[in-house]
């Protein structure tokens, strides 16, 4: 048990792995991402925390702690696994802290799945500031398969041009990816809000360790 897991269905489960083992190198993470599973089996909450139960089952009692890295499992299920297993210690991701800033607009960049999600309509209701959405459920998918983005994301990205947000909401912890992408798109004083330093507190909280100060 002197090892964290760090569970995810594609490369976002990478990418925090690699912050963790950054900004904490004390930390030993063993890393299980189900890069075999259809993502349709992680656009439905039901489906998603079975087959995250599934691949989870042989370290659950047996590591320090869980961290669940798939947006969508987290605000749905966490709970549920504290509930089923309360000897095992889990943490998740959530949508980050946004910001102080006198900025009015800001653009989420999702997914169909979370969208519907009782936590995330929660999150926009109290976010204060108007938003546009944009589900990028085929850049996840690019993402996983190594494809190059720039072109893809200046594409989709050309409808919200005029929109000009001051905040940037990444719903998704595979999107901290192309992060240097939306920069060079809206400039370097758009606030991204990717939900790495949150996931990180909270996991040095479950822990009781100090860290999580960091900056991604």
């Amino acid at each position: 048990m002197n090892h964290i897991v760090v569970f995810d269905s594609g490369y976002g489960g990478e990418l925090f792995a690699d912050y963790i083992e950054k900004e904490v190198p004390i930390l030993e993470t063993v890393r299980v991402i189900d890069w075999q599973q259809s993502q349709q089996l992680y656009q439905n909450p039901k489906t998603a925390r079975a087959k995250t139960l599934e691949k989870l089952r042989p370290y659950i009692n047996h590591s320090k702690i869980i961290v669940i890295t798939n947006q969508l499992v987290s605000t749905t299920s966490l709970e549920y696994f504290r509930k089923k297993y309360p000897s095992q210690k889990f943490s998740g991701f959530s949508f980050g802290q946004v910001p102080k800033t006198n900025a009015k607009h800001a653009l989420i960049l999702t997914t169909k799945a979370m969208r519907k999600t009782l936590a995330y309509h929660k999150f926009v209701y109290h976010l204060k500031l108007r938003s546009q959405e944009f589900d990028c459920d085929e850049w996840i998918d690019l993402i996983n398969a190594g494809e190059y983005m720039e072109e893809t994301v200046a594409r989709d990205l050309a409808q919200f041009k005029r929109w000009k947000p001051g905040v940037i909401i990444l719903g998704d912890s595979h999107l901290a990816d192309v992060k240097p992408i939306l920069r060079d798109f809206y400039g370097p004083t758009v606030a991204i809000v990717d939900g790495y330093k949150t996931a990180l507190k909270n996991l040095c909280h479950e822990l009781g360790i100090r860290g999580g100060t960091g900056k991604k």
